[in-house]
């Protein structure tokens, strides 16, 4: 199902018509007498959980949302409800793979690693007046971090295999004429 949403080449989303046919998505339409503002809560839970949303990076979630909102059309229009709650958690459900779920853990130890980073003071003392933070740790696990990024790096090179797989398409990422076994 990973490509009932997907992003053009100017990176705007585009709803496969099959999203429709799924209750949870076709809820979210329905509970707009403009459509327009469907499309735009459609929009916005591919940007909130798609992989190649450009908001993917705020990894903070509440944040994230609040950037989507404050930069899509319509955000401020949108009824955020428990019928979008259950569409989040079916695109959550059925458009992650055990992998994909990996590097979220991954990154999300990864923010915590920075948060580390950004807290270090190597002047600051226990109660028994020794080092909180070991100069010679930090360096090493500094000296560490190019082999992180690459596996990071790897990981996601990976999960884009597995979805290219799952959804047949490759190279041009368009199916060719023969592809589903009709013309």
């Amino acid at each position: 199902m990973n490509n009932l949403f997907e992003f053009n080449e100017d990176f705007e989303v585009v709803i496969n018509p099959q999203a429709l046919t799924i209750k949870q998505y076709k809820d979210v339409l329905d509970k707009y007498k403009d459509k327009t503002l469907g499309i735009s809560e459609l929009s916005f839970i591919a940007f909130l959980l798609h992989h190649k949303s450009d908001y993917a990076t705020i990894r903070n979630i509440e944040e994230r949302k609040e950037a989507i909102l404050m930069s899509i059309i319509n955000g401020n229009k949108l009824k955020l409800d428990e019928v979008t709650d259950k569409a989040i958690e079916f695109y959550k459900e059925y458009n992650h793979t055990v992998t994909s779920n990996y590097l979220d853990s991954v990154l999300d130890a990864l923010d915590k690693t920075g948060q580390y980073f950004r807290d270090v003071d190597f002047t600051k003392k226990d109660l028994k007046n020794a080092l909180v933070y070991d100069p010679k740790k930090v360096i090493d696990a500094i000296k560490e971090s190019p082999k992180l990024m690459q596996s990071i790096r790897e990981l996601r090179e990976l999960i884009k295999k597995e979805q290219e797989a799952e959804t047949g398409i490759r190279g041009s990422g368009q199916k060719g004429i023969y592809e589903d076994g009709e013309l």
